[in-house]
């Protein structure tokens, strides 16, 4: 994926396309950084994503516009951020909107909801 990357000490930001930006937290700051930076913007759907009873990043991919992307386009946002987060082909990476996501009193840690998971056949169905 070919990307114009930004960063600084909390995350690491990548814009594949106009309308997609996948944002990665570089520590328990920075996740939990990321998670208010998008819940704040007003257009557009967000999606919290994590690698599965593991600790990882949390990544957070924004679709500004969905409607003018392809589905595929946002298919291939998905797979990059599971790409970033494992090493492994069959790790599970879990996801929900970012509105189903609350951050607990300590810092870096999340309560998700609505849950799906990048292994189940059908998950892309809900793009």
């Amino acid at each position: 994926m070919t990307a114009l990357a930004t960063f600084d000490k909390h995350k690491v930001v990548y814009r594949p396309h106009e309308d997609i930006e996948i944002a990665f937290g570089k520590n328990r700051a920075g996740n939990d950084h990321i998670i208010d930076h998008y819940k704040e913007k007003i257009e557009g759907v967000s999606y919290w994503l994590h690698l599965c009873n593991e600790s990882s990043a949390h990544a957070i991919i924004w679709f500004k516009r969905s409607i003018n992307l392809q589905k595929q386009q946002k298919i291939n946002a998905f797979k990059f951020v599971k790409s970033m987060l494992t090493e492994k082909k069959d790790d599970d990476v879990i996801f929900c909107l970012l509105s189903d996501v609350e951050k607990t009193t300590k810092v870096g840690e999340v309560k998700t909801k609505n849950e799906k998971n990048m292994s189940d056949s059908s998950w892309s169905d809900s793009l």
